[in-house]
């Protein structure tokens, strides 16, 4: 028969490996928690830096319909002052450029070489 102190050391023993199992046990489950929101971290971090590409190309797209529609002004602006006569019946025309019929016959001679 096993005496008294020696049982209740061996229970003290026996309860202080369990309650150590349990703290390695938590240790555990937070380290795990700690690498899966280290790994939602990166995810995150990645998301946010295509969005920041994201932003800076629909940044520099907006640039670019900024420049073209203030050149809209100056175009009508420019077609405005092209039709300042009102006892003119000719319509004024700023570039005049020749026509050509898609047939041979109107092409110059010197560039229908073959």
């Amino acid at each position: 028969m096993i005496p008294d102190s020696a049982q209740a050391a061996a229970t003290r023993k026996k309860l202080a490996s369990t309650t150590k199992m349990s703290l390695i046990n938590e240790k555990q489950q937070e380290l795990d928690e700690l690498v899966q929101i280290k790994d939602l971290s990166e995810l995150l971090v990645r998301h946010f830096e295509q969005l920041t590409q994201s932003v800076h190309n629909l940044a520099d797209g907006s640039q670019g319909v900024s420049q073209v529609l203030g050149n809209w002004d100056y175009v009508f602006r420019t077609m405005g002052s092209m039709n300042t006569d009102p006892g003119s019946s000719e319509i004024n025309t700023i570039v005049k450029l020749p026509i050509l019929n898609c047939d041979s016959s109107n092409i110059p001679a010197d560039t229908n070489k073959e």
